[in-house]
């Protein structure tokens, strides 16, 4: 990186940390990385998970200047409700807060911001206008991620609300993109999607990272046995995975392998997925390390069916040197090839023959395992997403 000593502004939704979930750990890491060479303010929402004073304290160690506004979850859902008939769209709706924009303004009257970034369009109505260089980090195309969940849930209600905010999204997704120098997704079909919403916006891909120092092979790869899905649980992408896993493929695993367990281990897990908890089936709640989890599965489940973004949770699994069962979108912008350094399956009779196959074939196991392992060193280190990073600085 050329560029050093800006003064740059972060506009955030989570507050990035605890490390919990890939957008928190590339917002961490990325927010570690700029402070390094230059003055970091991040105003960022206390939003899912308390965010206490140490891990407060974290951050300002990086030498970051830190502002956390806390949410009034009731106030905030009644507002969006309210207001997204005749404004912007829920999740825009749910974030507006006159404290958080006049920290923000405040910040800006106060030191020369060079650079502005807005993590997710959840905060980009507070820095849309500011007279600076911004970038709009968008990850995903929000409207097509909505429009996927909408379609593959099964509930009506969830059916209707991501379907009409889907709607919503797209308008304000064409029309926010304009007020940024660039916007930034992670894969190639979120960058299409955001593309035929707005084609006249400068738009680029910097995909995910996976620390590869935290997500290692164990020594004891051949012993690696049962099934294991990870993930937030409280999420509802996650939650239709599990119901999926549990409900439709399982069982035809089990036929086949009578006396394999599946574990499904992750943070706040609803009422509905702790009911699952068997003999054969192992719920793990808010695990204080994940990592002995992908190094012991003889293979990861993902039978994702959103449409956009890159799983992080699939990148982990893929360093730590567990075998992927995923599907097409599970995939996205992951070079996945089937056989060697993982599995893409098309219906749940495929992600159970993948699975039995990982089960019962050690030496497959332990190739792909490793071909995984290769991979992730090679094209999806933190260091190559900071590379990316310093050039679009640069360039602005």
């Amino acid at each position: 990186m050329k560029t050093s000593g800006l003064n740059i502004l972060i506009a955030t939704p989570h507050f990035p940390f605890p490390m919990i979930g890939g957008e928190r750990i590339k917002l961490f890491n990325l927010i570690k990385h700029l402070a390094k060479k230059h003055n970091v303010f991040l105003v960022s929402f206390d939003r899912g998970y308390e965010v206490r004073q140490e891990y407060i304290d974290v951050i300002k160690s990086l030498g970051v200047d830190t502002t956390v506004f806390k949410i009034n979850h009731i106030a905030a859902a009644l507002s969006a409700g309210l207001f997204t008939l005749f404004r912007n769209p829920l999740e825009i709706e749910y974030f507006e807060h006159s404290k958080f924009r006049n920290q923000i303004n405040e910040i800006m009257n106060n030191h020369k911001i060079d650079l502005v970034l807005s993590f997710f369009i959840r905060t980009a109505e507070h820095v849309k206008k500011l007279p600076v260089k911004k970038i709009l980090v968008a990850e995903d195309c929000r409207s097509y991620y909505q429009k996927r969940t909408s379609e593959s849930s099964k509930k009506l209600r969830q059916k209707f609300i991501r379907g009409y905010d889907a709607v919503k999204i797209a308008r304000y997704e064409s029309d926010i993109m304009n007020y940024f120098d660039r916007t930034t997704v992670v894969t190639e079909e979120d960058r299409k999607q955001m593309l035929k919403l707005n084609p006249a916006a400068d738009i680029r891909i910097i995909s995910q990272g996976v620390d590869t120092d935290i997500y290692t092979p164990s020594i004891d790869a051949k012993d690696r046995n049962d099934i294991l899905f990870l993930g937030k649980l409280d999420v509802w992408a996650n939650i239709l995975m599990v119901n999926k896993i549990v409900l439709e493929i399982f069982p035809l695993i089990k036929k086949a392998n009578p006396g394999v367990r599946l574990h499904i281990a992750g943070a706040n897990p609803v009422k509905g997925i702790l009911n699952f908890q068997s003999e054969s089936i192992q719920i793990h709640q808010n695990p204080v390390d994940i990592t002995p989890f992908y190094q012991k599965a003889a293979v990861f489940l993902h039978p994702h069916s959103g449409g956009s973004g890159v799983q992080n949770k699939v990148l982990e699994a893929m360093a730590s040197g567990c075998p992927v069962v995923t599907s097409q979108s599970g995939a996205n912008g992951i070079n996945i090839s089937n056989g060697e350094n993982g599995y893409i399956a098309g219906c749940n009779e495929e992600f159970a023959h993948y699975t039995i196959e990982m089960l019962t074939n050690k030496n497959q196991r332990e190739k792909v395992g490793i071909n995984a392992r290769q991979y992730v060193e090679t094209e999806k280190s933190w260091e190559s997403v900071f590379k990316a990073w310093d050039n679009m600085i640069d360039e602005l």
